[in-house]
Parts: C-alpha cells; sequence; structure tokens
C-alpha cells in the first residue's frame, strides 16, 4: 500500500479546524466569562448584603434616637448637658435671698474641673462632666427658710447640684437675761454649707472621644 493513501489531506480539513479552533475559544471565553460575572453576582450580593445591614443598624439607631431625644433635650434645656452655667447659679441664689428675705447669703465658687468619678450609684462610669464645688455662708430665721433655699435651688437653678454637708447653728442673744423667754432670745440660725454641682459635657465635648454626639443641637 502506498504511503499517500496514509497521508492526512489537511488542507480538506481546514475549515473543520478552524471552526473547532473557534469552537473551543468560544467555550474556554464562555467560561472565563460566565466566571467573572459569577464574582460579580457574589460581589454584588455582598453589597446588598452590606447595606441591608447598614440599613438595619441605621433604623435601630433611629429608633433609639427617637427614644431618648425627648428625655434628652430637657436636660439640655435644664443646664444638665452642655456648659457649667455658673453666672445663672448665683442670679438664682441672689434672687432666692431675696425672695426668701434671708437675713445672709454669701456665696464662694471654686475651679471647675472635669472629673469622671461617679456622681452616683446611677452615673454611667464613662460618663465626664464639670464638677464646680460651691460654699454658701447663711443666716436665716428658721429651718423652713433652709429648706425652701434648697427648693428654690433644685427648680430654678440649671445643672444638678448634691449637698457635701451643712451645718446649722442656733443664734442666740448676748444681751438676753434669764427672766427673757426662750424665744425671745432665739436671733436665727447661723448655717455653712458645701455643694457640687454638676454639669454632663456632650459625648463630643468628652476627653479621648472623637465620636460626634448623636443628640447635639
Amino acid at each position: 500500500m502506498s504511503n499517500d493513501n496514509n497521508q492526512v489531506n489537511w488542507k480538506a480539513h481546514s475549515v473543520g479546524l478552524i471552526m473547532l479552533t473557534i469552537s473551543l475559544s468560544t467555550t474556554v471565553l464562555s467560561g472565563i466569562y460566565a466566571s467573572n460575572m459569577n464574582d460579580q453576582l457574589k460581589a454584588a450580593e455582598n453589597t446588598v448584603f452590606e447595606q441591608e445591614q447598614l440599613n438595619f443598624q441605621s433604623a435601630e439607631q433611629k429608633k433609639t434616637y427617637d427614644q431618648y431625644i425627648k428625655r434628652y433635650l430637657p436636660l439640655v434645656e435644664k443646664g444638665v448637658v452642655g456648659n457649667t452655667q455658673r453666672l445663672q447659679w448665683l442670679e438664682t441664689l441672689k434672687g432666692t435671698s431675696e425672695k426668701l428675705a434671708l437675713p445672709k447669703l454669701e456665696y464662694t465658687v471654686e475651679k471647675t474641673l472635669i472629673s469622671s468619678e461617679p456622681v452616683d450609684f446611677y452615673t454611667h462610669p464613662s460618663s465626664q462632666f464639670e464638677a464646680t464645688p460651691m460654699k454658701l455662708d447663711m443666716k436665716i430665721m428658721h429651718e423652713g427658710d433652709f429648706f425652701n433655699l434648697f427648693k428654690e435651688l433644685r427648680n430654678k437653678a440649671n445643672g444638678i447640684f448634691s449637698v457635701e454637708y451643712c451645718y446649722l447653728k442656733v443664734i442666740q442673744s448676748e444681751l438676753g437675761s434669764p427672766s427673757k423667754l426662750e424665744q425671745d432670745l432665739f436671733q436665727g440660725l447661723n448655717g455653712e454649707c458645701r455643694l457640687s454641682w454638676y454639669t454632663f459635657l456632650p459625648l463630643n465635648e468628652q476627653q479621648g472621644n472623637n465620636v460626634e454626639d448623636p443628640y447635639a443641637i
């Protein structure tokens, strides 16, 4: 048998080979395209999931905001949160002294310091506030003036305060004689009190905190 009969006529199959090459190339490219599309689909799904998570967090934050904003704003208006209001305290003391007709009311305001020590059991340990000590020297005619003084402060003064201590001492006339009634000898009471005023700092003003205050107005 002649060797010519065993030789492949490539020219006769050239068209088929070209078509096969094109088919293989198309298959490979389709696979690559499908893989890229699958990666893009997964990325899109991840983006959608992340956005859903962000939407959920935003909804929760808004719910928290709506829940507490009505309680927060009155604290700002009352001076519990914000700037220390020394002048307002002194004006309230002066007005209260005149209203109650106190014989004497003197006050000394000391330096304001930033603190994070708990004000009471309910104070959050991360809260920072300005603490301002104040000393009161007074003369009152009866115990009712004492209680009315602090009632006026709690109702009208901005901020909150605690009474660290108070001393009251009865004043008696040195000129009185045993023949006078005890009420005639009574000249009132001298009092000395030490207060601490507290003003909580907004979140964005606290030291070491770069977070914006969500309730800032």
